[in-house]
């Protein structure tokens, strides 16, 4: 769900500084920035073998900065161009030849956004790559392996952005080997072709962002040891559409075997449409080249599908990912009651203020971001039933009562969106026997908008990676033992199943006992900079409710994004104009930070 909205008219060339440099101070952390984008090539004479690794689709070599191995862009599956687009990720051919590993692969096609650096980056429909960082500083011939899956809505991100840099990450950690990767999304990866002639042989157009990822997992197993992991202990995680991803992978009946632990942060089962609710963009895409048939499609440039995309505004008929029953099950949330997965470790969570992120989304119109808000609301109870309403009518009463007026729609929101179908998996989860930890992050961002935002959305990332932005979340001492606090309890997990803290991992040298989530007892972690606590089923009440309106509702249990939505707000009377201009200040502050990173 981390995104943005920009208008589609227009295009931000990438301007982005080329090269890292250290962050102040004396922590020898480095602050990540956009690379220039180059392809990795092949080698045909020396290369240093202590920075290669032997995979089953050829050699390749990464860069070495102090302790830290950058292996970036190697491809896990073969590129989707010419007959293979819009096709299942197929197996990388075998190789021998050595290859550079230097360079990040690119971005999936997606409407450049400052506040999404990998949409910054060079696209293409080749975007099928990984980054490998280790730290040759521990030699253990078995790490445990964490691959991480970006956000950014399923129609923005990619791991070139600074923000997933996994340098910081094992120079800290050097006990663990982080992958990171990306995949297709948006008009590359979530298109039903069902009702098109020829689109038999399409049918997994609709959720390919689950076959990429599914294909990363097996690259994964079965070349990671090359880098000095174990693909026996393979921990997936991700945040917001990254964290959907997860929570789907993981009641997949095409991932078994491929993964031992999952971290979901702030993503469940709840983001996804059905195939009637996803022909808005296969028609429009149809009509807009006058196709009609596949072979028609195949046969659009590249080029001229960007420029539909970007340029002519086709990215606002964007779909989540469809509900296919041979890759997922029918009622993806549900699954997670399933004893098939009873046996795989999770740990999951949220931030308290999730849906608060998306006020800038709207350019801090806060104003029309409650009219989001209000129409959301009322769409949801368009035909619903009368247990639902009554339901909803006692949750805004608790809500209001407990936010105050002007927040109890956005903790609406926050429910709809994160809190309720994460809550539901851990229920679900722990009710089958399955060893379950919950978290919430408490942690507010910084700076002047910390008021407003407080602990929004995708707060946490800088502090599990270490990648400080100096700006909502500043190198400072105390957010350095706050990230040290983070990183070995994502990697506890990963390598014992147990997140807890020892002494020795705590910068305050205390020891902090993680206790599972239970349904008797709920017990989630408050990861609360300097206050690191357990709490009982925190907002108890809340949780009744909204657990009530995941069963009575199926537009609250599916969530098709914000598209429905804004398209709704376009036939208010004067709302439109009012999102134009929403947009327009958008770009004005895109071109801001475009200037700026100069």
């Amino acid at each position: 769900m981390k995104k943005k909205f920009v208008l589609a008219a227009v295009v931000i060339i990438c301007a982005a500084a080329a090269l890292f440099a250290f962050c102040g101070g004396n922590s020898g952390y480095r602050e990540a920035k956009l690379f220039d984008y180059a392809p990795n090539n092949e080698i045909t004479g020396s290369y240093d073998k202590a920075l290669s690794a032997k995979c089953e689709n050829g050699v390749f070599v990464g860069k070495k900065t102090g302790d830290v191995i950058e292996f970036r862009g190697i491809p896990y599956a073969q590129q989707p161009v010419g007959s293979l687009r819009w096709k299942a990720p197929q197996e990388p051919l075998p190789s021998d030849k050595v290859f550079e590993a230097c360079h990040d692969g690119k971005s999936c096609l997606q409407v450049p956004d400052p506040y999404e650096r990998a949409s910054l980056y060079e696209q293409g429909e080749d975007c099928l790559s990984l980054n490998v960082f280790v730290n040759s500083k521990d030699k253990n011939s078995k790490k445990p392996v964490m691959v991480f899956i970006h956000g950014g809505g399923y129609e923005q991100g990619g791991h070139s952005d600074p923000l997933y840099d996994g340098f910081n990450f094992v120079r800290e950690n050097p006990d663990v080997i982080l992958v990171v990767t990306t995949y297709r999304f948006g008009l590359m990866g979530i298109v039903d072709f069902s009702q098109v002639p020829g689109g038999e042989n399409y049918m997994d157009a609709c959720n390919l962002p689950l076959l990429d990822q599914i294909a990363t997992l097996k690259w994964v197993k079965k070349n990671i040891a090359a880098f000095g992991g174990d693909p026996d202990c393979v921990t997936i995680f991700g945040e917001s559409a990254g964290g959907g991803s997860v929570s789907n992978i993981v009641v997949s009946p095409l991932s078994k075997g491929l993964f031992k632990r999952a971290i979901p942060m702030s993503g469940a089962c709840t983001y996804g449409q059905k195939r009637a609710d996803s022909q808005v963009l296969t028609k429009t895409l149809m009509k807009r080249f006058g196709a009609k048939n596949m072979d028609d499609l195949i046969k659009i440039s590249y080029e001229d599908l960007s420029k539909f995309w970007v340029d002519e505004g086709g990215m606002q008929t964007y779909n989540f990912p469809i509900i296919d029953e041979r890759m997922l099950p029918s009622d993806t949330l549900g699954a997670w009651n399933g004893a098939a997965i009873k046996d795989i470790e999770i740990m999951q969570g949220i931030t308290k203020d999730e849906w608060r992120y998306f006020i800038e989304v709207f350019a801090d119109d806060i104003d029309f971001f409650n009219l989001v808000n209000d129409v959301t609301y009322k769409m949801l109870a368009e035909n619903a039933s009368p247990e639902y309403l009554e339901t909803s009518a006692k949750l805004m009463d608790l809500l209001t009562k407990t936010y105050g007026k002007e927040w109890a729609l956005t903790e609406f929101g926050n429910g709809q969106f994160f809190r309720a179908g994460q809550m539901y998996q851990a229920i679900a989860h722990a009710k089958q026997g399955g060893k379950e930890f919950f978290y919430r992050v408490d942690k507010e961002i910084e700076g002047p908008k910390q008021e407003t935002l407080k602990a929004c959305h995708a707060v946490e990332l800088p502090f599990v990676f270490g990648n400080f932005d100096n700006e909502q979340a500043k190198n400072t001492k105390e957010n350095r033992a706050y990230a040290k606090q983070l990183q070995r309890m994502w990697i506890n997990f990963a390598k014992t199943g147990n997140p807890s803290l020892s002494a020795q991992d705590n910068p305050d040298g205390k020891a902090v006992e993680w206790q599972p989530f239970t349904d008797d007892t709920r017990k989630v972690m408050i990861l609360a900079q300097g206050n690191l606590h357990m709490e009982d089923n925190p907002e108890a009440e809340r949780t009744e409710l909204e657990q009530k309106l995941l069963d009575t509702n199926p537009h609250y249990r599916h969530i098709r994004g914000l598209a429905p939505v804004l398209a709704r707000i376009a036939q208010i009377p004067g709302k439109a104009d009012a999102f134009k201009k929403i947009m327009e200040k958008n770009v004005e502050n895109a071109q801001k930070a475009k200037a700026a990173s100069k």
